[in-house]
């Protein structure tokens, strides 16, 4: 699927809680990481955001419902080798 489509058999989350797994000054390379991502788990996205500085492609996975879903998810993802931290959806 494409990222942020569903994956096949992933559940389908809609919280207000994600995972943040990364951050790219290079659209392509945030696009890359969530496609792959994308293939295993639903509603991956990039999500851009600008600083005073440069423009950001942030790569997250949620909504989970809570704090503490999320916080569990994040551990997953770093079981996997991949880094990420809880963000409360804006």
């Amino acid at each position: 699927p494409a990222a942020g489509g569903p994956a096949e058999g992933a559940p389908v989350l809609r919280g207000a809680f994600a995972v943040q797994v990364g951050a790219f000054a290079v659209e392509a390379n945030a696009r890359r990481l969530a496609a792959r991502l994308g293939a295993t788990f639903r509603a991956v996205r990039v999500v851009e955001f600008q600083d005073n500085r440069a423009t950001w492609w942030r790569v997250r996975v949620g909504g989970y419902g809570d704090e503490e879903e999320a916080a569990s998810a994040a551990a997953a993802f770093a079981e996997q080798d991949l880094a990420g931290f809880v963000v409360r959806e804006d």
